[in-house]
This record gives structure tokens, C-alpha cells and sequence, in this order.
């Protein structure tokens, strides 16, 4: 019983303690979030005709969907909202506040299966493509003027998760390795001495690898799930700059070719997971493997 009560308080620190992470204001990145990346796609299928349906937050509010057509393959889709105001912390200490209006949407195909070995005992992996789109504006606290951010990119991206039933939840571990090609950035300031000057990348791309680890409590027959990782920039090559200056007599525009801005993130997620079995033999959720 000792034991059994000290396995339930390790699994609820590790969920508190990755949740901190998530939410942490000393951990975000002091970037005005051009790059975008959600938390990893983790259902932990075991079985074919299972929904698993989540809800949560991560960046602004989210669903996920996923399907499993056989005992081996599933498609999914992911939805992320984000049109809530932030702040932020740069490196050097000013807090600034960033107003958001984002949406990234992903869609893709998975394989899954049971394997015995001690430390895993469910693996999978999944292909599939997304858009995003981003409207930010930011400014410090007190000034009226800020910066804004508009982009638009599309990612291709491949998935790997592994994962195990422990006492009273599920640990799993995945990477993603994600390539983004911007369609649209630019940005401008709403300060009247320089809102005549636009700045914009052409052919902006850049690859990813994404790292994520994933813990559930199960609690009557939901899962209650943190997860935390990053976006680490693996491709990053020369892109054009444009700057544009729109003056009386017509605009007077500036090219060069510029490294472009790694596409670095965290990511964290914090949500309610449910397995249902659709099967015909019987319609009970399936909390766990």
C-alpha cells in the first residue's frame, strides 16, 4: 500500500512538473512566435476502431482527432487556436505584451503497433502536412506602438512516438523532423516615424527536429496529459530580405541575402485525452494498453 501510494505522488509530480515547464514565463523564448509549432501528435493506439479525442491548451486552445482504421494504421487531424493576448519576457528582462490571432491545422496517416520489451510497449509513426497562419502584434507595456508579424507556411513532417503503461498513467517520448516553407512574412512597425518602411523574407524555408516528452495520469478512464519540448533548427539556408521604404515620390525597395531566422520554439501542451472503442464487440473507453 506504502508503495502503491508513493508510485500515485511520483506520477502526479512528474505531471505538476511538466505542466510548470509549460507555463513557466522564464521559459519562453523572447521571439515574436513567426514559427509556430504545436505539441506532438501521442495517442498511444492500441487496438483498430479506437477514437482518441483530445482537448487542451498549448499555445491557444486545441482538439485533436484520431482514428484507427485497423490494428495498424489511423489518421488523424489537429486543430490550434490562438487569439489571446501574452506576455512575454525577452532575454535581457523587458516584458512586452503580444497580441495573437493564429491558427496552425495538421493532418496526416500513422502506423502503430505492440511490441514486448520492458521499456516500450507501444510504438508509432506518423507522415502528414499542415498550414499555418500568423497575426501578431506586440508592444511594451505603456506604449501604443509595437511591431506587427504576418506569415503564412506550410509543413511536411514525419513522427516517431514510444510508449509504456506505468503505474497509474503512460510515458511516451517523440520526435518530429518538420520542414516549413513560408508562402508570406513580413512585418512593419505602427510608429508614425518609421510605418512607411516594410520588411519582408522571400522563400523563407527551414527544417526542424522536434523532441517531446509526454506523461498521462489516468483518471477514470481520461488521461490527463502534459507535454513539453522543443524546436530545434536543423536547416536554416540564406533567404532574400526586402526592405521597403514607401515614400511621396514611390517606394525605394532594398534587396539582400540574409541567414534565415532559425526555426526554433518550445512546445508545450497541457489536455484531456479519451480513448472510445467504436468496435462492434463493445463501445468502453480505452484509458489505457
Amino acid at each position: 500500500m506504502i508503495q502503491s501510494k508513493n508510485a500515485i505522488r511520483n506520477q502526479i509530480l512528474c505531471f505538476v512538473l511538466i505542466s510548470v515547464c509549460i507555463f513557466s514565463p522564464g521559459l519562453l523564448l523572447a521571439q515574436t512566435d513567426y514559427y509556430i509549432p504545436k505539441a506532438l501528435h501521442i495517442p498511444l493506439h492500441n487496438q483498430k476502431n479506437q477514437l482518441h479525442t483530445s482537448l487542451g491548451w498549448g499555445g491557444g486552445y486545441d482538439l485533436n482527432l484520431s482514428y484507427s482504421l485497423t490494428n495498424h494504421l489511423s489518421v488523424f487531424s489537429t486543430a490550434n487556436f490562438d487569439n489571446t493576448v501574452h506576455s512575454r519576457q525577452k532575454l535581457m528582462g523587458d516584458r512586452f505584451h503580444l497580441l495573437k490571432d493564429d491558427y496552425v491545422f495538421n493532418a496526416g496517416l500513422g502506423y502503430f503497433s505492440k511490441i514486448d520489451n520492458p521499456l516500450v510497449t507501444i510504438i508509432e509513426a506518423y507522415i502528414g502536412a499542415g498550414t499555418s497562419k500568423v497575426d501578431n502584434y506586440w508592444h511594451f507595456p505603456g506604449n501604443t506602438h509595437g511591431e506587427y508579424t504576418k506569415a503564412q507556411y506550410r509543413t511536411a513532417f514525419v513522427q516517431l512516438n514510444a510508449g509504456k503503461k506505468v503505474s497509474f498513467g503512460e510515458l511516451a517520448f517523440g520526435i518530429r523532423v518538420a520542414y516549413s516553407k513560408y508562402s508570406d512574412f513580413g512585418f512593419y512597425s505602427s510608429h508614425p516615424n518609421t510605418r512607411y518602411i516594410t520588411k519582408r523574407y522571400e522563400g523563407l524555408e527551414g527544417m526542424s527536429a522536434d523532441p517531446a516528452v509526454s506523461y498521462s495520469y489516468l483518471w477514470k478512464g481520461f488521461k490527463l496529459n502534459a507535454q513539453v519540448g522543443g524546436a530545434i533548427p536543423v536547416f536554416f539556408p540564406s533567404t532574400k530580405f526586402i526592405t521597403t521604404h514607401s515614400l511621396n515620390d514611390g517606394d525605394i525597395v532594398f534587396e539582400n541575402e540574409e541567414r534565415n531566422p532559425r526555426l526554433y520554439s518550445l512546445i508545450g501542451r497541457i489536455c484531456v485525452q479519451y480513448n472510445l472503442n467504436l468496435g462492434k464487440k463493445s463501445n468502453k473507453q480505452q484509458g489505457a494498453y
